[in-house]
């Protein structure tokens, strides 16, 4: 009964975390109320749909119109990876839409020609939504819509653009747009070759012609630069490990950069020749008449801290004052007063809540009649501890190949096998990087190397078993990797309701407080179908790994010559240190030499790992303790792990497409 008691106070607290956690991040989100926040699905022209959230300051009204901004995230993330966007814009008067890309978050998976995902389809999501807001919304300032995209979403900008400027000069309409802001993305780079022929937005070459209207740019003229009268800001991160770099790849000093200069001297002869371009200074000229300016910010942070910075949330709210003035109705804020920090620290009390939310759930369904016979009454007994010098020797030797043969295989298995060599693995015209089946690019990639990766490890404890462990009287009983069916078909019963708990409460907060559990790159958010179907898909691999993993925690690491904080501590190092390891090289060489080691977006995939590992290893064994199994936690992670990577990645292909 004590037991009992025990979980239900930690369920209790975890639940309080939780709701502590939906109702100020939801809190801070609109501004304490002042913000009215709305969830929309647009219906495209093609018959697609567009996720987004609108965040509409309360005294916007047909009398007292707004400017109207739309953010988009980068690859690989969602709408709500904005957060610092949305947030410090809607608190000061704008009125904010953040969306889903098209092929990310809960919109459509865009499908071109020939039954395949066009990748310049995709960027139509922004213009579908624009449309939508300006036919809709009575409260906007059309004089003042602008547009903010990090990586990705900045093309989602430029494109938006190029389409506008495109249809007014074939008068067929003003371009509505005043003002963008590319964070991470940069106007005319040709992206490591993906994009091998589009000079975007360069002000002497980008031709008049329709880019989404092929009918229309035959009758245009291809040789008239178009003027591009829009206020324009760049923020290129100084070590950002995608754009801004030097022919070699690498990141380097941009504002010395003929196309640092080119940028600002789209209005007006600004910059010489023998001059730098000056971190953050708004340079004004005229283009046909009508005054704009660039700018071009360089923080000092990598790509990904684009969005998730002081520094990127400052220079978004500064260059958006700049642009567009005070919003009606509202004071100044500086831009260094922000908030948005505080609600992402909420979100993580929240996903740190999910995770304690784990254990007490799962023991205190143990107590219920049908998942009863999975509690153990007795601990396995640890086993004996390397004694001799050929004990220890092996016992550290297969520590130290665990640790090195995840580091090692990052690169032959997801850059070179599945991803082909290629910068990015959405590349369409890539053969093997994805199809309709296994239609996520980046799943594919770490799914493979994280199920080699579980076998191999599998295969050090095979060998270490046979050569000592066998002979100081391990067997697979004691090991808890024996037990029987009726049990093991219980275990995973057993691990999916805990993981229908997490999300019926992840849903619930969607509903009700339109927020989830995050932090940066983890995220315990909402899902559709398809996101289902692909973790049917792809979970196999991954609960190899933490199958694997749950043996190596509690079976092999748990020796009799230590203590359980001690056991715990070794298989918690043993488990990150290598993939630690390869980010800090990475970054340090990125740091002191300005250049790459190895290619970016695969070591981008390590960093959650850094905390989900370490998590899993601390849960496995407490739940370990409870059954003497290994299958309930290998099971249970394994398949959250899945959920998790599906429902926060970019799909390409579509089995309802396909």
């Amino acid at each position: 009964m004590k037991g009992k008691k025990t979980y239900k106070f930690w369920l209790s607290v975890s639940l309080i975390l939780i709701v502590i956690s939906m109702i100020f991040s939801s809190a801070i989100a609109s501004d304490w109320g002042k913000v009215r926040v709305t969830k929309i699905n647009i219906a495209a022209p093609e018959g697609q749909n567009v996720n987004a959230v609108l965040y509409t300051p309360k005294d916007a009204s047909a009398e007292n119109k707004l400017p109207l901004i739309l953010v988009c995230h980068g690859s690989y993330n969602s709408k709500e990876m904005q957060a610092q966007n949305y947030v410090e814009l809607s608190r000061r008067g704008f009125v904010v839409c953040t969306i889903d890309s098209y092929c990310h978050g809960l919109s459509s998976v865009e499908n071109g020609d020939n039954g395949t995902i066009d990748s310049t389809d995709r960027y139509t999501c922004m213009i579908h939504t624009l449309e939508y807001l300006m036919a809709t919304l009575d409260y906007i300032d059309m004089d003042k819509i602008g547009l903010q995209g990090h990586s990705m979403g900045g093309f989602h900008c430029n494109d938006t653009v190029t389409y506008y400027l495109n249809r007014e000069y074939m008068g067929l309409g003003e371009n509505p747009i005043s003002a963008v802001l590319n964070m991470g993305c940069e106007p005319y780079h040709t992206y490591w070759g993906l994009y091998p022929s589009t000079e975007r937005l360069d002000a002497d070459s980008l031709v008049k012609g329709g880019v989404h209207d092929g009918s229309a740019s035959e009758s245009a003229d291809e040789n008239t630069p178009i003027p591009i009268d829009i206020k324009y800001g760049l923020v290129a991160g100084y070590n950002d490990e995608w754009f801004w770099t030097n022919e070699e790849g690498n990141p380097h000093y941009y504002l010395s950069e003929d196309r640092a200069k080119l940028f600002i001297n789209q209005v007006g002869d600004l910059v010489g020749d023998d001059e730098d371009v000056e971190n953050g200074k708004y340079y004004y000229g005229e283009v046909e008449g009508e005054e704009s300016f660039r700018v071009i910010y360089v923080p000092d942070q990598i790509h990904p801290l684009n969005s998730f910075s002081y520094d990127g949330a400052y220079d978004c709210v500064e260059f958006f004052y700049t642009a567009f003035g005070v919003p009606s109705g509202h004071e100044y804020i500086e831009p260094s007063n922000q908030v948005w920090f505080v609600k992402e620290l909420f979100n993580l009390l929240g996903l740190i809540g999910i995770f304690m939310f784990i254990v007490p759930f799962a023991c205190l369904l143990m107590k219920t009649p049908y998942f009863s016979e999975l509690e153990t009454t007795e601990l396995l007994p640890p086993n004996p501890g390397p004694k001799d010098k050929k004990g220890k020797l092996i016992f550290a030797a297969g520590w130290v190949v665990c640790a090195v043969i995840p580091p090692l295989l990052v690169m032959p298995v997801m850059f070179w096998w599945i991803g082909q060599g290629t910068a990015e693995t959405y590349v369409s015209d890539i053969p093997h990087v994805w199809n309709h089946f296994f239609g996520q690019p980046n799943t594919n990639e770490l799914s493979v190397w994280t199920g080699i990766v579980g076998l191999c490890i599998g295969l050090v404890f095979f060998l270490s078993y046979h050569l000592y462990g066998k002979k100081v009287g391990q067997t697979p009983s004691k090991l808890g990797l024996i037990i029987p069916g009726k049990l093991l078909w219980k275990s995973l019963l057993l691990a999916i309701s805990v993981i229908t708990g997490i999300y019926v409460i992840t849903f619930f907060a969607d509903w009700a407080f339109t927020t989830d559990f995050r932090f940066w790159m983890i995220a315990v958010k909402v899902f559709n179908a398809e996101n289902i179907v692909y973790t049917v898909i792809y979970m196999i691999p991954f609960l190899v790994f933490y199958l694997v993993n749950s043996a190596a925690v509690n079976s092999f690491n748990r020796i009799d010559n230590m203590k359980e904080w001690q056991s715990a501590a070794l298989s918690c190092i043993g488990n990150v240190i290598g993939i630690l390891t390869i980010i800090i090289i990475q970054y340090a060489i990125i740091d002191l030499k300005g250049a790459f080691v190895w290619n970016p977006m695969r070591i981008y995939n390590l960093f959650p790992l850094v905390v989900m590992i370490p998590a899993a290893t601390v849960i496995s064994r407490k739940l370990f303790k409870k059954t003497g199994n290994i299958y309930l936690s290998g099971i249970l992670f394994g398949l959250l792990y899945t959920i998790m990577t599906c429902a926060n990645t970019m799909t390409r292909g579509s089995l309802f497409l396909g």
